[in-house]
């Protein structure tokens, strides 16, 4: 990544290019952050991630958690390091890449750190998988079929439930061949469909405990409910299995 789009590139690929000093002075400085972020931020983290994941067995409590924590700025650094030297590399030649991570860690739900992370990937699988699937005559017929023996809201919901469903299956099977990766895509899947689900329920105990969903403070709890969500996703992408996943949350959670 990030991943282009013939219709945003084609045009940039064929134009010609005048040598832009102003241009070339912000490049070299997005490709500085990125080596920054992945020599310096992303590799110092990972000495103490291996150990701990690789000997996941001699580890417990806060050992854990603060590897899950380094983990989770290893893997940002290195990846959106690596995509400031693709963008800053290509904007050297007057190539403008998208933006592919845009300050995920503020998100207040999984849907919206998945719309931060990876951006391209995000909007590639909902142009070709999510909305093809959303809306084909299958989904439509068992979306009527709801809507006549459930209610409109389920009718609507459920069928992009299980597009959302069948994403992050495919995202899990993108990270690997390999269950831990699969687990980690339905993990994220399950609370994006539950989330859209419960969303009136959601509403209505916001009312009735009378908790302004608009107010700094919320959007404060939010973002960090959302934050443990993601580091917890981080013990099935990391782990070396699906089994080593769980025994480093039971060593994390039993035994502090």
């Amino acid at each position: 990544g990030p991943i282009g789009r013939f219709n945003k590139l084609a045009a940039q690929l064929f134009d010609n290019h005048k040598f832009d000093l102003t241009r070339l002075e912000y490049a070299l400085q997005l490709v500085g952050w990125g080596l920054f972020k992945k020599i310096v931020l992303a590799d110092r983290a990972a000495v103490f991630v291996n150990q701990v994941f690789d000997n996941y067995i001699e580890y417990y409590g806060f050992s854990v958690i603060f590897a899950v924590l380094l983990y989770c700025i290893q893997l940002y650094a290195d990846f959106s390091g690596g995509m400031d030297i693709v963008i800053g590399t290509a904007s050297m030649f007057g190539i403008e890449l998208d933006e592919n991570f845009r300050q995920p860690f503020f998100s207040k739900s999984i849907s919206e750190f998945w719309r931060r992370w990876h951006i391209t990937l995000g909007t590639w699988m909902k142009d070709y998988v999510f909305y093809p699937f959303s809306l084909s005559k299958a989904m439509g017929k068992f979306s009527k079929l709801l809507k006549n023996h459930c209610n409109q809201y389920i009718g609507k919901t459920l069928p992009i439930c299980l597009a959302n469903l069948l994403i992050f299956f495919l995202v899990g099977v993108w990270h690997g061949a390999a269950w831990k990766f699969i687990v980690y895509g339905m993990y994220n899947g399950v609370i994006i469909a539950f989330s859209n689900l419960v969303e009136p329920l959601y509403k209505k105990c916001l009312t009735i405990c009378h908790i302004n969903s608009k107010s700094k403070g919320w959007g404060i709890i939010q973002i960090l409910r959302t934050f443990i969500l993601v580091n917890i996703g981080w013990y099935f992408d990391r782990a070396v299995s699906l089994s080593a996943a769980f025994i480093m949350m039971k060593n994390t959670f039993f035994n502090i």
